[in-house]
């Protein structure tokens, strides 16, 4: 007798959860809920931004179902601009089990120049983990270094989170820029993920735009036949 490994084709392929190309000029309130001031979606582009005084505008997806063993991609094109040097905004993920809060992480935008007891200064973009506030002076393995800022032109973002690692990686215009343990997702019946992002600081002038966002999960392994 004799043993015959043979690899199964794989017939999943990388499948789309979510996506919106913001090209019809309407927020799609069943897609995504916003609050705050200035959340407009105008000439094909998502916009949010702080236009009055310490208020700055959010938008935050529904809950989205998703595998919890596979590597989720987020992409998108963004634009993001300081309006003065106390500005902090960022693009959020958070994560859910059973639909229960789980994990906060994602990507903060700084030129925060401020410094109190509470406050300490951040320049630059940062990976983050376990919610963490770059301007609240957390720190440590919750945070990456600082990556060089790219202010006020368009940049394709990626961000791959591997729910079973904990892994997510950073990439801007298709280079890795960081990495950073974000927790691996708990034992649970069902995933549920959540975008937010938006454009916070004192005063007015700060802005998030977004366009092309696009939320994937990986096809299964490819299965194996002992015969």
């Amino acid at each position: 007798s004799f043993r015959i490994h043979v690899i199964v084709p794989n017939q999943d392929t990388e499948s789309v959860l979510f996506a919106d190309d913001f090209n019809d000029n309407v927020i799609n309130q069943e897609q995504w809920s916003y609050g705050r001031h200035s959340v407009t979606e105008t000439d094909g582009i998502m916009q949010v931004a702080t236009t009055k005084t310490d208020q700055g505008g959010y938008l935050r997806s529904r809950l989205i179902e998703i595998d919890g063993q596979r590597p989720i991609t987020v992409s998108r094109r963004t634009q993001v601009h300081y309006g003065n040097e106390y500005f902090a905004g960022d693009f959020r993920i958070k994560t859910y089990a059973d639909k229960s809060f789980h994990s906060s992480f994602g990507v903060s935008y700084a030129n925060y120049t401020y410094s109190s007891s509470k406050a300490c200064p951040a320049q630059g973009f940062f990976v983050y983990g376990n919610d963490a506030n770059i301007t609240r002076c957390q720190s440590g393995a919750d945070v990456s270094d600082a990556i060089d800022p790219v202010w006020d032109q368009w940049i394709d973002e990626e961000i791959v989170f591997d729910p079973s690692s904990g892994i997510m990686k950073y990439s801007i215009d298709g280079e890795q820029v960081a990495q950073l343990d974000v927790g691996s997702l708990p034992a649970a019946q069902s995933y549920q993920l959540q975008l937010q992002f938006g454009a916070w600081g004192w005063w007015t002038g700060h802005y998030q735009y977004a366009d092309d966002l696009v939320v994937s999960q990986a096809p299964s392994p490819a299965s194996h036949q002992v015969k």
